[in-house]
């Protein structure tokens, strides 16, 4: 329907797994880091098998390839910044991006950097580290 409502947020926080897996939670107004910084802090329960919460786009996770977005850990009742964030800045690395952004072209623009043909931009390979690293911590 294009109308957001609580629905979105609820389905963000959801624990979709038997065995509680980690989860990539977004938000993508700033009043909405608040109020799921709170949940997962002031319930670990809800935060049950890990919470990476980062600004996403359109309400989806993503990674941002001209800026390195917070990434915040939610985990047996701790919250720990993983990547602190860093604005666009002129003298940053140019990343090399696709000439538009419609589907075709984004998604053979992502096939080229998986084949190695383009680089991955620092930014998204900095966030696929992190949640590497919280994958291989011990439960």
């Amino acid at each position: 329907m294009g109308v957001r409502n609580s629905t979105h947020t609820l389905v963000k926080i959801l624990q979709p797994f038997a065995e509680a897996g980690l989860r990539l939670v977004n938000y993508t107004h700033p009043e909405y880091r608040e109020s799921l910084t709170s949940l997962f802090t002031e319930h670990p329960d809800a935060a049950a098998g890990g919470a990476l919460l980062a600004r996403g786009t359109e309400g989806e996770a993503v990674a941002d390839t001209r800026r390195q977005v917070q990434v915040d850990w939610f985990h047996d009742g701790h919250a720990e910044t993983l990547i602190s964030p860093e604005h666009s800045q002129p003298h940053a690395p140019h990343v090399e991006m696709p000439e538009s952004l419609d589907a075709a072209t984004t998604a053979r623009w992502i096939e080229s950097v998986m084949r190695g043909d383009v680089p991955v931009p620092p930014a998204v390979a900095r966030q696929v580290e992190v949640i590497a690293e919280v994958v291989r911590k011990p439960v």
